[in-house]
């Protein structure tokens, strides 16, 4: 099963983006800051982490930077996550770091939900199957 940890400071985003990618059969991990998630990226080893941007401690580019130095996290696959742009921008090549994906917050859950889990599936990162 695809283990996926989420970060973001948004409890509510976390639960609700949580439930929908476990019912699409991924073990989920969640996080509420950057500290968190660099110490659950080592503790956990997800196969797949979705970063918001925009964190209360350290912002997710910053984290994103700290796990690709760890010997321990560095082959890890993340995307950002961020509120700040429609999904048209964040397709948008300019709005990359590093070239990693970039997904959307704005519009449906399930259509972000779906989104994260073809990028998975295209990537080699299974969930479970139902």
């Amino acid at each position: 099963m695809g283990k996926i940890l989420i970060v973001d400071d948004q409890k509510d985003f976390l639960y609700l983006l949580g439930t929908l990618l476990k019912d699409e059969g991924f073990e989920v991990i969640a996080a509420l800051d950057g500290e968190d998630a660099l110490k659950k990226a080592k503790e956990e080893k997800p196969d797949f982490i979705i970063l918001d941007v925009v964190l209360p401690d350290i912002d997710g580019v910053t984290v994103s930077r700290k796990l690709k130095e760890s010997e321990e996290t560095k082959d890890i696959p993340f995307a950002f996550i961020s509120g700040l742009f429609t999904k048209e921008k964040a397709e948008e090549k300019s709005y990359r770091v590093d070239d990693s994906m970039f997904f959307a917050k704005t519009g449906s859950l399930k259509e972000l939900a779906a989104q994260i889990k073809e990028y998975c599936r295209t990537n080699g990162i299974a969930a479970s199957s139902k």
